[in-house]
């Protein structure tokens, strides 16, 4: 099964055609609030169209989800639950922006100056090794 998620302010039909040369398994959503498909909250994340994408596409097994820009927020969202039923993602356009967290940034902060340190320290070794064999 193929799942096209379409952008913001687009709707499935636009996606319709690809659907149509991908074959008779591929299918293109409208989201909540795009095409004939109704908002249901006023106050909707990607997490909560992600879970209503899911909800659609569980019965299904061997998934591939194609999503183009926000549809693309929401397919990597889905992909990154490790879903056992999602076997491909492909992805046009899509702002999956990666905001590490401060224990990681912290980590990755402490990693470069032990990296610095330790080049340092090997060259002063190296060099005391050195001067030791020409005496």
């Amino acid at each position: 099964m193929i799942v096209i998620l379409h952008g913001w302010g687009h709707n499935g039909q636009l996606w319709q055609n690809l659907a149509n040369k991908l074959g008779s398994s591929a299918k293109s959503l409208d989201l909540p609030g795009f095409g004939s498909e109704p908002l249901v909250e006023d106050d909707w994340g990607v997490p909560q169209y992600a879970h209503w994408v899911e909800r659609k596409i569980k019965k299904y097994k061997n998934v591939v989800l194609i999503g183009h820009s926000f549809g693309g927020r929401i397919a990597a969202e889905i992909a990154s639950r490790k879903q056992i039923y999602v076997k491909g993602l492909i992805l046009s356009g899509a702002p999956c922006i990666y905001r590490p967290s401060f224990q990681t940034l912290l980590r990755i902060k402490i990693y470069k100056m032990l990296r610095v340190f330790f080049t340092f320290l090997k060259k002063r070794i190296f060099l005391a090794n050195k001067r030791a064999c020409v005496n």
